[in-house]
């Protein structure tokens, strides 16, 4: 199975991230590497994730960026 970024999927109904408290919940349609940033556009998080959802938790409140969508975390 081949591996496509977020970047590639943003838009698009392949890869969703939804936030929670203190976590990001991922939901791929096939395995793609993810990269999750702050608002100040520093990496948090690089990750591979296989399809189906992925939970990525320890994040501190805030805003994040995953392909493209804006996420927040409680």
């Amino acid at each position: 199975n081949p591996l496509f970024s977020a970047s590639d999927l943003a838009g698009s109904e392949e890869l969703t991230a939804t936030g929670g408290e203190g976590v990001i919940y991922l939901n791929a349609t096939r395995p793609v590497s993810v990269s999750i940033y702050n608002v100040s556009g520093q990496q948090v998080r690089r990750l591979q994730v296989k399809a189906g959802t992925t939970e990525v938790g320890s994040l501190t409140p805030g805003l994040y960026l995953v392909g493209g969508q804006k996420v927040s975390v409680r």
